[in-house]
């Protein structure tokens, strides 16, 4: 494998005349779609994203180099130093730093400071393309609607109360703006003063409030990390985005709970999928008996008045 890294980065011109003894490559770990690679070549270290390419959409790269090096404009990625739009291939800087996950995100302040990161992102220069949780929502829900017994059986419980809620949503839009799309603790990354997004292939024009209650749904966070979240992007609790983002926390958690039945369904990786979807569910339904939903709801539903 090292010598297939080798043979891509010597097309990259910053690498065509360099020394093969002064590289070193190392698989990293975390990419669900991708073949990472930490490249160290004299005093410098960088990540390289084997290219794979898609048929299906050949735009796709010349969609997420745009977004991506919208994002390092603004300090939000990674600077991109080569970008290759027929199979994706990529290098950018390595970023020294930790990678977030469910417990590093319990710190309040790595909590402010991806709301700092998702603000920036938010205000920055549009992306291509556009993104909704949706689309691929109704085509899980769509695949299992048929599927009887367990867990299938009880979805209808949590269904029509998290459809209510995307109603309330749709009908109180807001302007779309640049969103990373894929919030995952793993893709922030904390440097400390900041946090740093990677991964920018599902970048799009979207909601910006499904973004952060992705975030919080993904992230697990409890009441103390979903107020630092509010602290330090809304910067006061009575912004109405403060409840659009409420009630996506509660529809993100519905989408992941279909995602993995479907998954299951398919006969994809049944124990992980299993657990998967009861852990979403009830987290769900945790979510869905919140004291303070209602207001939330309230709140919303006034925004399309």
């Amino acid at each position: 494998m090292e010598n297939s890294v080798l043979v891509q980065l010597r097309r990259i011109p910053r690498f065509a005349k360099a020394r093969v003894e002064a590289f070193r490559i190392h698989a990293l770990e975390g990419g669900q779609h991708n073949t990472l690679f930490l490249v160290e070549y004299d005093s410098e270290r960088f990540v390289y994203r084997m290219g794979r390419r898609i048929p299906d959409h050949p735009n796709h790269y010349e969609d997420e180099a745009h977004n991506a090096r919208a994002a390092a404009r603004v300090g939000v990625g990674p600077e991109i130093l080569h970008f290759d739009y027929d199979d994706g291939s990529l290098l950018y800087r390595y970023i020294v730093g930790r990678t977030m996950d469910n417990d590093r995100f319990k710190d309040r302040e790595a909590v402010k400071r991806a709301g700092r990161a998702l603000k920036i992102l938010h205000g920055a220069t549009p992306f291509r393309s556009g993104h909704t949780l949706y689309t691929r929502l109704d085509r899980n829900r769509k695949s299992i609607e048929n599927t009887p017994g367990g867990l299938f059986a009880a979805v209808p419980r949590i269904e029509r109360a998290v459809m209510a809620l995307r109603r309330f949503l749709e009908a109180a839009p807001v302007a779309p703006a640049p969103c990373h799309n894929d919030p995952i603790p793993e893709n922030y990354i904390d440097c400390g003063s900041r946090i740093q997004i990677v991964d920018w292939q599902c970048a799009a024009m979207a909601d910006p409030h499904w973004e952060l209650g992705g975030l919080a749904a993904q992230a697990g966070f409890k009441a103390e990390q979903d107020q630092a979240l509010i602290e330090a992007y809304f910067e006061r609790p009575d912004d109405p985005g403060v409840s659009r983002m409420a009630l996506y926390k509660v529809v993100v958690s519905f989408y992941w709970t279909i995602h993995h039945l479907a998954r299951l369904a398919a006969g994809e990786d049944g124990e992980r999928r299993e657990k998967g979807a009861i852990a979403w569910f009830r987290h769900c339904e945790r979510l869905l008996g919140a004291a303070d939903l209602g207001g939330h709801v309230e709140r919303v539903k006034k925004m399309a008045r």
